[in-house]
């Protein structure tokens, strides 16, 4: 499972995400241009899902207040991915509801799509990652 975690937390509130280590070791193929998220305005995140076809999220460190909405753009490169919530307990498990909290959010797996979530809390870290299992070897 590639790990991802996004911490939005405090006034302002601090966003960090990061999916697994992607293999530095050079291809002989060039990537495929992705398009990428349009530029942040007032009160809206832009977040690339699998920037530059990658198993990173950009940007990976960000500050959001309440009402603020944050969107993942996800590409259209062959290859599905989620924004799943989980916790900073179990960083790349779904996080389902108990007695203390809701479940979480999960967009599915994904492509050519986006998926909007709104900050309704800023005081509470969210954690999140991509649940997608299978990592191919050019990566």
């Amino acid at each position: 499972m590639f790990l991802a975690s996004l911490v939005v937390s405090l006034l302002p509130a601090l966003a960090v995400a990061q999916y697994g280590n992607p293999d530095p070791s050079p291809t002989s193929t060039s990537p495929a241009v992705v398009p990428s998220a349009p530029a942040d305005t007032d009160g809206h995140r832009n977040v690339d899902v699998a920037f530059q076809n990658q198993f990173v999220f950009h940007p990976n460190n960000f500050t959001a207040l309440n009402g603020t909405q944050i969107t993942f753009w996800f590409p259209n490169t062959g290859l599905d991915h989620s924004v799943t919530q989980s916790s900073f307990a179990a960083p790349c498990t779904y996080l389902a509801a108990s007695s203390n909290t809701s479940a979480g959010f999960d967009s599915g797996l994904q492509s050519a799509k986006t998926f909007t979530i709104t900050i309704v809390d800023d005081t509470k870290p969210i954690w999140f990652h991509c649940k997608q299992a299978f990592k191919p070897s050019s990566l």
